[in-house]
């Protein structure tokens, strides 16, 4: 059989294994008996499959959390931009009062207070950033009960002897 031939007729029995062993919940010795193949050749290519679905599967999660994170950098940027514009200035009237005369003087003044809202969302954008790469840090928690291992598994026992 020619390497060709060799990795298509793999290809198509990792797929049926794949198949039984997914769909019909079937076990490795009938798998081996139905394809007319060994349990070992099973037991491997199961491996293989497994090995398969698991890189798949954190490929999949790094290309989601990789979206996420360009989502949030996008908002992010929007928010420090909308801030830099709420900086501008708002221009209001202001009555001063000088202190040698009762005359009132209008004057304009320019106000640089920014809006805090921006910045309420840059640091929630910070704080996801954060909490999807992973480095917060670990929140204690505190149950209130505390229980030694010799109790637990006294307790497991004792639970086992009665049930």
């Amino acid at each position: 059989m020619t390497p060709d031939k060799q990795t298509l007729n793999k290809a198509r029995l990792l797929k049926r294994i794949a198949e039984l062993y997914l769909y019909e919940n079937r076990t490795q010795t009938d798998m081996a008996a139905t394809l007319g193949v060994s349990r070992t050749t099973i037991g491997r290519y199961l491996g293989e499959l497994r090995d398969a679905w698991q890189k798949s599967a954190l490929m999949d999660f790094d290309e989601a959390r990789k979206r996420e994170l360009a989502k949030i950098e996008q908002l992010e940027t929007e928010y420090w931009a909308s801030w830099k514009q709420s900086l501008g200035g708002e221009e209001r009237e202001a009555n001063t009062s000088l202190a040698d005369s009762e005359d009132c003087e209008q004057r304009r003044e320019r106000q640089a207070a920014g809006n805090p809202r921006y910045l309420q969302g840059v640091q929630w954008c910070i704080d996801k950033r954060c909490e999807i790469l992973g480095i917060n840090a670990a929140k204690k928690v505190e149950s209130g009960v505390q229980v030694t291992f010799s109790e637990l598994v006294k307790g497991v026992y004792a639970d086992h002897r009665a049930g």
